[in-house]
């Protein structure tokens, strides 16, 4: 039996994180405020952006390696937005566990990655089924927010963020990879470790293509 605990990513950091002030109006990228996230939130969001973006440019080398584990601690214990409503409340909890199931591979050295992936998969796909309720299938996050979770989960889970992904599909009118890339790209996004995986769905599983577009 699998005992489903929270894994614990260590304390809060008390230092303020260092501000990137150029990137909040980069046109290329989501303003995630602007699609119901809390400010919290959608700030340390916009750091991962930047991070991964750079990480993208000068793969293999790292070199934002710390400061994206920093960002991603202080994500992972950042609390559910309640107050804010429940719409904020849901689009906040499946960005942050989206962003922190993306970059927790290449930027976190957490003892047990399976562990760690399999308790925030089971968190992502109860809070998209409450977000599913509240938002249109053409919301701008959801292509991101379901691809994450297909690619991760096993092939049984997979079936339903597929199963949601092909009608979020269908309503944005994406027919390519391309057309899809360009809304995963906006969101949080590391190129060399992203592309092939998103594209082309599991390795192991080559006939069950995340797209089949």
């Amino acid at each position: 039996m699998v005992v489903m605990t929270e894994p614990v990513f260590g304390p809060d950091t008390p230092e303020p994180l260092e501000p990137f002030p150029e990137w909040d109006s980069d046109p290329r990228l989501f303003s995630f405020e602007s699609l119901g996230v809390a400010k919290a939130h959608a700030k340390l969001l916009r750091s991962l952006e930047f991070i991964t973006t750079q990480t993208s440019i000068s793969w293999p080398s790292c070199p934002d390696s710390p400061t994206c584990a920093d960002v991603l601690i202080r994500l992972a214990n950042l609390a559910v937005p309640s107050k804010e409503g429940p719409l904020v409340a849901s689009v906040s909890e499946c960005c942050r566990i989206a962003a922190v199931l993306l970059c927790v591979m290449p930027y976190n050295a957490y003892p047990s990655h399976d562990l760690l992936i399999n308790v925030q998969l089971h968190k992502l796909k109860a809070s998209l089924e409450t977000l599913l309720l509240l938002v249109p299938p053409d919301h701008a996050l959801l292509p991101w927010l379901l691809s994450v979770g297909g690619i991760l989960s096993p092939p049984l889970e997979r079936k339903w963020f597929i199963g949601h992904l092909v009608i979020t599909v269908s309503e944005l009118n994406i027919k390519s990879w391309e057309e899809m890339k360009s809304h995963l790209v906006k969101a949080i996004w590391v190129e060399p470790i992203c592309e092939v995986p998103f594209r082309d769905g599991k390795k192991s599983q080559p006939n069950e293509l995340l797209l089949s577009l």
